[in-house]
């Protein structure tokens, strides 16, 4: 990695960018895939695997219309199978169906082409055929294929597909899945060869060549295991060039850029970053996963990107962007969400190897930057858990707050309780694991690999973190004496789905010529810890390793019988009795209007006061038993 140096008003901005253009390229992906979510109970065909799709494709990219045929060859894997169906909208029209050069029967029903065999097929014999079809694509209900216009001086179409989820059946023929990748994969798509066009898609670029028609055939070949909703192309008269990495392994991988043609002197002032960015996630994550082919980006008309395989769809060469979609061929495309509900993975994994590139490329201040401000995001509210219990629900599918920021916060902490070397070792054999068992992954399995590298039990874990909602919320007072750091530590987790969190956190403790770090259990309420000099103040959280805030007071008298925390408070006060003769609170204006009275249990630990009703300000809250009164006063913020 080559030394960089970079004035700090522009690593700031960079934050500041990357965090509206995730909202932003959150939002587009909900708007691109809303409506097709529901399609999904229509896609069990495990009655059969794709080895093989040769798509070929005749596209004049100034009309609404193409011609095309797919040839599948596939594997039966039950018994006494006679019949095949593939997805594909009924805004298409299926000419006919081929099987060993005999049309067959067939019914293009409910989004759905049901196929007839004369006679039963063997299991697990490979077998083909080819289905003809042709159509308008732009009317599919899932917004799988768009026609634009770029270039406001000279307007020139534009054409690009998008099927993530369930929008590929708006544009081929195809098995819409996620237990079933396909093998390897052709793409052939002729253009009219009178203007300079160019398609990009998946794999490596055969030599153009023409027909006799006076087209121009893109020919891409890619020989590793896709998913469905990767398979893409996009045309229009692309300006084209490349980019070399030299891989950690030796091998020269081409970056091949597809960039409009007016937006070319910017795409190359962005020349060196995704160099940079490949290096850093091959050292983490191990080799770029298809080596054999290229890395490539290719304009098009949509905000934000979608990380087709090996051909990344990209609204412009931004950095936050590249390293994001970059970071979806390990995490999404190498190993792929089981389930949409395990989005996060793709998600939330891409959006912290993005933080990471910072880390890497710049410095750990900037890393630490771009946590805080992800942690800040997801603390805007209250609530939300980064488990998807309704997949139907695109916009929480897609919430950039919780399946995005929150989803790279459940990566970071996995890394802070296991440490860097097991964090990524895991990483490493998560993704080589899946990809070697199908190419997909859920959270369990993910789990289990983690709990297995770093021989911890992550139950309760992702109990807390996963499948819970909201953040963590700490009280901690704390007093010094006789060289010992009293603390009296409390949570109050912003959401009632968790009592309390319990991962470690970090307190940094100083004055104004020493510091010094501690790790704590925020299980333990009373810890006494030796320090041999007077602390001034305590710090929450210095090197940003956990998602909450703490409310951090001294006490002045550590013998005040009565603990009372936050402090200020937003809603409510929680009380802790060290002296249980108290029976009653009482809340006070400061002008000694009594405001609020609270019956209190000695044998209760902690108590709530709801006080949600009062104005911000300050306030005296009196704790009353048959012999004393002891007062204290609070703050409303």
């Amino acid at each position: 990695m080559r030394f960089i140096f970079l004035p700090t008003f522009f690593l700031f901005t960079l934050n500041i960018f990357a965090q509206k253009h995730l909202d932003s390229w959150a939002k587009s992906e909900f708007k691109g895939h809303n409506q097709r979510i529901n399609f999904k109970k229509n896609q069990e065909k495990s009655s059969y695997n794709i080895t093989y799709h040769r798509l070929e494709l005749t596209i004049n990219p100034e009309q609404y219309f193409i011609t095309g045929k797919v040839n599948s060859f596939f594997v039966p894997k039950v018994d006494n199978f006679q019949e095949i169906s593939f997805d594909l909208g009924m805004h298409m029209n299926v000419d006919s169906v081929l099987y060993h050069s005999k049309k067959l029967a067939f019914f293009h029903e409910n989004n759905q082409v049901k196929i007839s065999f004369s006679k039963t097929l063997s299991k697990d014999l490979l077998d083909s055929l080819c289905i003809y079809y042709s159509g308008d694509p732009t009317k599919g209900v899932r917004n799988g294929y768009s026609i634009d216009l770029h270039n406001k001086s000279k307007p020139t179409f534009v054409h690009w597909t998008l099927s993530e989820p369930y929008g590929a059946a708006d544009w081929w023929p195809c098995k819409m899945s996620l237990g079933d990748k396909i093998d390897s994969l052709d793409v052939l798509v002729a253009v009219p060869s009178n203007k300079d066009w160019k398609v990009a898609s998946n794999g490596i670029l055969q030599p153009i060549r023409g027909d006799k028609k006076g087209n121009a055939i893109f020919h891409w070949k890619h020989r590793y295991p896709i998913t469905t909703y990767l398979v893409a192309i996009a045309i229009t008269n692309y300006a084209e060039y490349s980019e070399f990495y030299n891989s950690i392994e030796g091998k020269q991988i081409e970056v091949v850029n597809y960039i409009y043609p007016e937006f070319l002197e910017t795409a190359r002032k962005s020349d060196g970053w995704i160099i940079e960015q490949m290096e850093v996630f091959e050292k983490l994550f191990g080799p770029y996963p298809y080596a054999n082919e290229k890395y490539g980006h290719a304009q098009f008309g949509r905000g934000g990107g979608m990380e087709h395989q090996t051909m990344s769809f990209m609204a412009n060469l931004d950095f936050d962007l590249m390293a994001h979609e970059l970071a979806h061929q390990w995490f999404g495309n190498y190993v792929t969400c089981k389930s949409w509900e395990d989005l996060w993975i793709n998600e939330g994994f891409a959006t912290y190897l993005n933080a990471l590139v910072l880390e890497n490329v710049f410095d750990t201040s900037s890393f630490k930057h771009r946590m805080r401000d992800l942690r800040a995001s997801v603390m805007l509210e209250k609530d939300g858990r980064v488990y998807v219990a309704d997949t139907a629900d695109v916009g929480r599918l897609f919430s950039s707050r919780l399946t995005y920021r929150k989803g790279a916060w459940l990566a970071h902490m996995l890394r802070y309780q296991m440490g860097d070397s097991l964090f990524f070792l895991a990483c490493r054999t998560f993704l080589n694991e899946r990809a070697a068992d199908g190419g997909f992954g859920n959270t369990q399995q993910l789990k289990e690999v983690f709990e297995s590298v770093s021989e911890k039990n992550l139950t309760a874990y992702f109990q807390e973190w996963y499948f819970n909602e909201g953040y963590a919320v700490y009280n901690i007072l704390w007093s010094y004496e006789n060289e010992q750091l009293k603390l009296f530590v409390n949570q109050t987790p912003s959401h009632p789905s968790n009592l309390a969190y319990s991962l470690p956190i970090e307190l940094k403790i100083y004055n104004d010529n020493k510091d010094t770090t501690i790790q704590i259990d925020p299980l333990l309420e009373e810890q006494s810890i030796p320090l041999p000099f007077i602390p001034n103040s305590l710090q929450f959280d210095p090197e940003v390793h956990v998602l909450g805030k703490a409310n951090i007071e001294r006490l002045e008298d550590p013998q005040f019988p009565v603990y009372i925390y936050p402090n200020p408070f937003e809603s409510e006060v929680f009380i802790q009795l060290r002296d249980t003769s108290f029976f009653e609170a009482k809340l006070y204006s400061l002008n000694g209007q009594e405001l609020v009275s609270k019956k209190l249990i000695p044998s209760l630990a902690h108590q709530k006061i709801g006080l949600s009703i009062l104005a911000k300000g300050v306030y005296v809250i009196k704790f009353l038993s048959n012999e004393k009164m002891v007062s204290k006063k609070i703050i409303k913020q």
